[in-house]
């Protein structure tokens, strides 16, 4: 493994020639995850670039070493799970005072192969476009799942040149964003907490005239929702039911385009409806998100406390619960 001995201080003034990197990896839950997150970020670091691992209020044990393990690592660790928007400003924070041009927000269920070097030459895009947001092509850990994010299969992508196109909206998974926007704009709105915190930072950037661009020839491997032990638990669907309402509302989207969220909103919930096809009309939706239990109980969840103006962290009742049945592991 090539590591550097140097201190994060100095780390950050040589990296990437005038465009300083800084990564900030966001830790709640599997250890595993976030050490072979931070391995693949050591794996060849001739760049540099400095690395903050945020501790989300679990205090777990099996990352006490890790700055022992990773010389120059940083690690802030939090009183408390602060979601993914307070963990990464706290990281944000961290790295603009010190002088980070560049910070790449990355998920600790990530790995980045060729290490950081394949994501500091991403980075120095922005000597090219200007300040803007960045993000890579986004692959799924299990490779027969196929791309997450790859505009390069989508023929309505708007293509800027080769291996580069622009996108419309931002995956928080792995995304680089210029200091210049974080100090117009301010950082993550903290009452998303969780989902859609980084669409309604793109939003914003973009009403300032920011644009936002995937590389495609970069790639990222993700497992997805690593932290909710599921794609979809009552959980998950809390914090996407409530904020879809608040990003509605903040961006006062009234045309196609909040008619549209919903409708994905509404179409996600009726995949996860249980019961046989022929049960899955409108009456018999309308029914399970009503009396439903799991999944069904976290979208009720979501729509009172988005009624009743309760923002943040969601409801305890519903950390322990897994998928539709709604029982715990």
């Amino acid at each position: 493994m090539n590591v550097s001995p140097k201190s994060f201080e100095s780390i950050l003034p040589g990296a990437l020639t005038g465009n300083r990197l800084a990564f900030v990896v966001l830790h709640y839950g599997d250890a595993a995850h976030t050490r072979r997150c931070i391995e693949s970020l050591y794996a060849a670091n001739a760049a540099d670039a400095a690395v903050i691992l945020v501790d989300n209020g679990t205090r777990e044990p099996e990352l006490s070493g890790m700055e022992s393990c990773f010389p120059g690592l940083r690690v802030i660790r939090l009183p408390e799970n602060q979601g993914w928007a307070g963990g990464n400003n706290a990281g944000v924070r961290a790295a603009l005072a010190v002088g980070a041009q560049t910070v790449c927000l990355l998920n600790n269920d990530t790995v980045v192969p060729g290490g950081a070097d394949a994501l500091a030459g991403l980075g120095a895009r922005f000597l090219e476009t200007g300040p803007c947001l960045l993000q890579p092509r986004i692959s799924y850990m299990d490779e027969a799942k196929g791309e997450q994010i790859d505009p390069a299969s989508w023929p309505w992508a708007k293509a800027v040149s080769e291996n580069f196109y622009e996108l419309n909206f931002a995956y928080g998974a792995c995304l680089l964003v210029h200091a210049e926007i974080f100090t117009r704009i301010g950082l993550f709105d903290e009452r998303f907490f969780l989902q859609l915190e980084e669409t309604d930072f793109y939003q914003r950037a973009a009403k300032q005239g920011y644009k936002l661009y995937c590389d495609t020839s970069v790639q990222v491997r993700h497992v997805e929702s690593a932290g909710f032990g599921h794609q979809m638990t009552p959980l998950k669907c809390y914090y996407m039911t409530r904020n879809t309402l608040l990003l509605l509302e903040k961006h006062r989207m009234l045309g196609k385009a909040g008619l549209n969220r919903l409708k994905g909103l509404y179409w996600r919930l009726r995949r996860e409806q249980p019961g046989e096809a022929t049960d899955k009309n409108l009456i018999g939706f309308l029914n399970w998100t009503m009396r439903g239990g799991g999944i069904a109980a976290g979208f009720r969840a979501g729509l009172k406390d988005y009624l009743l103006r309760r923002f943040g962290r969601g409801p305890k009742s519903l950390e322990g619960m897994r998928g539709a049945s709604g029982q715990s592991d």
